[in-house]
Order: C-alpha cells, then structure tokens, then sequence
C-alpha cells in the first residue's frame, strides 16, 4: 500500500505516459499490477545519442519481468524493435543510455540496471520510437505498461556530413560535403569551403589537402586538382593559391616547378617570367652565372655569339696587302695568259719547279678567272689578281697585279 500511495505521488508530480493497468471489480490492490509512470520524457521529444528515459514502478516488480522497450513507428519500415531486460529496481533513470551503442556497451552504461538486451546484435536505426516500459508485480499478476510516443532518437551527423540540424534526418540520411568542402566534426549544420592554397576533390572529405609545391589552388576552386604552374613561374611551397614569378637571370623551362634555374655563364635573361635565356651575342660576353644582360667588348674587338669571359673578346687583325706591282699586264677579251708568264712579268723570282699559283679578287670575278693554270679573260675592264709563288726550297712570296683586259 505504501508503494501505491508513492506512485500516486509520482503521477501527480509528472505527466505520465499512457499506462495500461486495469483493476479487477473488488479485487485487493495487493492483486493486480498497478501500471508503471514514466518521468521522462514527459511528450514528444527528439534525443540525439540517449534515451533520455526515467521510470518509477509503484510496486515491487517479480525478477526478471521488467523490460523497457523501443519499436519503431516511422519509417515504419524495415521494422525495428530493441528489448531492454531490467534488474528490480523500482526506480531507475536510463538517460545517459545510448540506444545505438552494442548489447556490452549499453549494459556496461546502466550501473547495473540492464541486465540483457536483445537482439544482441546492435539492431537500432534512426526513427521515430514509441518507448513501453513494461512489468508484473512481485505476486505474478498480469503484466501492466506505460508508453510515450513520438520520441525522435537520432545520432549526430558523422563527419564529411551535415544537415539543417546537426542530426541525421528520420528517414534519410545527411548530406555528403559537396567537392571543395569538407566537414572535420560531427554534427554541423552546413560545410566549409576549403581555403585558397587547399583543395577536396571527393565528396564527403573530412579535411582539405594542401597543394603541392608546384602547382596552386585559387580560393573558390569548387573541388577541381591544383593547376601546374605554368613555364616562367614556379611555386616552392605547398598550399599555395599563386605562383611566384622567375626573376631576371632565372628561367623555369617546364610546369609544375618547384624552383628557378640560373642562367649559366654566356647566357643571360632580362626579364622576369622567363622560360630561356639568351646566349650573348656576338661582340658580347656573359661572365657570370644569373646575369640580367650581357657585356659588350671592347671598341673594335670582336667575339663570337655565346662568349663567356672577356678573353673571347679578340683584337682587331691587321691586314696585310700584297704591294701592287705598277706594270699592268693585259689579256685580250676572250683568250688566257699562263700565270707562270704573269708572275715573270710583274718581276717575281720564280725558280725552277716552283708552284705559281693566282686568286682573284671578289670585285674582279667578273673580268676575269682562274682556269687551271692560266687566267681566262672574261670582258674589258681591271682585273686585280693575286699571285702565290711556292717554290721547293724557301719562304713562299706573293704580289698583286692589275691587269687590263682589252
């Protein structure tokens, strides 16, 4: 009686669930099973990760009767329903239970409260539940229950996911992070764009990746792979959204860089972005390594293209002309004269069994030629030849005749 008088207590203390525990007609209190009260939760309420459920029994309960029970109203299917056997306890708060959690999980949670659960497998799913906590009374009469529906149990939204709560949605489930988003924690409301420098290119990342050195991601980059960086620029870091510039005396000849090459001596580059440099040209020198420009030799000195010292550059030659002898042999138009009989005219010692040899000049290549051993007159006018004698013995010697032809 004391026990009934307690529960009475109970009820007008919290709103109770629906309870079914029905009097026999002029039966003794001591002969029915009076219904259990349910303290919490008192209506409709969405748990995330607990129960959330207290109950009072008003009367001793017989061992092994008392069992706390989750089925499923929405989605109604595929069914769901998980049993919680109790120990004797006649008042008992389950709140820091979590309905999700494996058989071992949730028995080693309720200090001593829960003594099985089945199925033992971990048998729940995101829904609306409708929670009966059920028992008889240590005389074994009929079993009596109370229930409360519309009782959401959710999970936070795992990471690389969100939605408009936090919770996966009954029914559904979360949304995956869109490409150049990602979701590091559980239970956001939204995803986060990866910064300029970082980039996601899968659905549901839990981070974004840093661009490697060499390439970029520009900020709002929605999911595309870093961009290489072009010819002419290089990028030494990772998480990058920009390329840096080759300076002057640098090159960087292919994408995807990671540093500048020096220009190397008798080479230079002027600018910046370069993606060559340029041999130094010709009356030019580059002596050092990274040069911006090249050196001119001195006044008059000359050295080819691609010098790489200020010794390429060479003095100006003094040229040596052959004395121009003032006879002035002649060759008709059209005939030839021996060059051996030229050379003896203009007075050149030719010895016996020397080599007698002319050239003529660019300017005279019209008037006349070389044909074998003679000089062939081609039309009137000067022809400037210049004569070799080689002889066996000796210093060859030359001389230079003008000869008309007539």
């Amino acid at each position: 009686m004391v026990r009934i008088s307690r529960f009475v207590s109970v009820v007008t203390t919290f709103v109770l669930a629906t309870a079914i525990s029905i009097q026999p007609v002029g039966a003794s209190p001591d002969t029915f099973t009076a219904a259990p009260g349910i303290i919490t939760p008192t209506g409709p309420s969405i748990l995330v990760g607990n129960l959330g459920l207290s109950y009072i029994l008003p009367q001793v309960p017989l061992t092994g009767s008392v069992r706390v029970t989750l089925s499923r109203t929405s989605p109604a299917s595929p069914s769901v329903t998980r049993i919680f056997q109790m120990g004797n306890s006649q008042e008992v708060n389950l709140s820091s239970i979590d309905p999700f959690a494996s058989d071992l999980s949730i028995i080693g949670q309720s200090s001593g409260n829960i003594s099985d659960v089945f199925p033992i497998s971990d048998a729940m799913q995101v829904g609306v539940y409708r929670i009966t906590v059920g028992y008889q009374n240590a005389d074994g009469s009929a079993a009596a229950t109370a229930s409360i529906s519309g009782i959401t149990l959710t999970v936070r939204c795992d990471v690389g996911t969100y939605s408009t709560d936090g919770n996966v949605p009954v029914g559904s489930s979360c949304t995956q992070a869109p490409l150049g988003t990602y979701v590091s924690i559980t239970g956001q409301t939204s995803a986060t764009p990866c910064n300029a420098g970082y980039f996601a290119i899968s659905l549901a990342s839990t981070s974004c990746i840093p661009s490697p050195a060499g390439k970029f991601s520009a900020a709002g980059n929605g999911g595309v792979a870093p961009s290489d960086c072009v010819a002419g620029t290089y990028q030494p870091s990772q998480g990058q959204s920009s390329c840096l510039d080759a300076p002057a005396g640098t090159y960087v000849s292919e994408t995807g860089a990671h540093a500048t090459l020096d220009c190397v001596a008798g080479t230079f580059s002027a600018s910046a972005r370069s993606i060559s440099c340029a041999q130094s040209p010709a009356n030019f020198y580059v002596a050092t390594v990274a040069a911006t420009s090249a050196t001119a030799c001195p006044s008059n000195y000359t050295s080819p293209a691609g010098s790489d010292a200020l010794s390429d550059c060479i003095a100006p030659a003094v040229a040596t002309i052959p004395p121009v002898v003032k006879s002035s042999p002649y060759i008709l138009k059209g005939k030839k004269r021996t060059i051996k009989s030229i050379a003896v005219e203009i007075k050149m010692s030719v010895p016996a069994k020397a080599k007698v040899t002319a050239n003529v000049a660019k300017a005279s290549k019209k008037f006349c030629v070389v044909s074998g051993s003679s000089i062939k007159a081609l039309k009137r006018g000067t022809c400037v030849v210049t004569l070799k004698v080689v002889p066996t013995k000796g210093s060859a010697k030359t001389k230079a005749a003008s000869m008309t032809i007539r």
